[in-house]
This record gives C-alpha cells, sequence and structure tokens, in this order.
C-alpha cells in the first residue's frame, strides 16, 4: 500500500502502483503459479490494477484474545467482502 507514495516524478501513484502490481502479478504467474492471496492492497489504485489475481485478504488482524476487537473485525469484513465482490 505504501508504494502509492513513491510516485513523484514517475507519473503518479497510481502509475507506479500499476507497474507494481502488474509485475507481483508476472512473478506470481511464473513462480507460483498465479496463486496469490493479496494483503494491504485496498487502496483504489491498487484494486483496479489487478489483472491476473483474483484473490484479496478482506480483513485487518484478527486478535481472538481480545473480545472488544470482534465486532469491528466481522463488520470490517462485511464492507470490505461487498465491495471487493463488486470489482
Amino acid at each position: 500500500a505504501a508504494i502509492t507514495m513513491l510516485g513523484a516524478g514517475l507519473g503518479g501513484g497510481p502509475q507506479i502502483t500499476r507497474a507494481y502490481v502488474h509485475a507481483m502479478e508476472q512473478s506470481a504467474k511464473e513462480f507460483l503459479g498465479g496463486n496469490v492471496i493479496s494483503c494491504m492492497c485496498h487502496p483504489t489504485e491498487n484494486l483496479y490494477s489487478f489483472r491476473e489475481t483474483s484473490v484479496a485478504r478482506a480483513s485487518d488482524d484478527f486478535y481472538p484474545r481480545e473480545p472488544a476487537s470482534h465486532t469491528v473485525h466481522v463488520v470490517n469484513v462485511v464492507y470490505n467482502s461487498l465491495f471487493l465482490g463488486e470489482i
């Protein structure tokens, strides 16, 4: 996700992100048979750059021993799943 901040002078964040995502997908296709779960991939410029990989993590880290985090975790997964399911 931090790659978007490195695009100054290189066409901007979306341009460098697109190049990075496409290179990652090509590498994953060549060395991992395209099997990738994208994590930390929720910036819009990331989500709309994926062409080959289609599985994205819909949640943040889960802390089973911290009950106060459970509701927030479930809500985040639901909202992200609804959004990710449409693109």
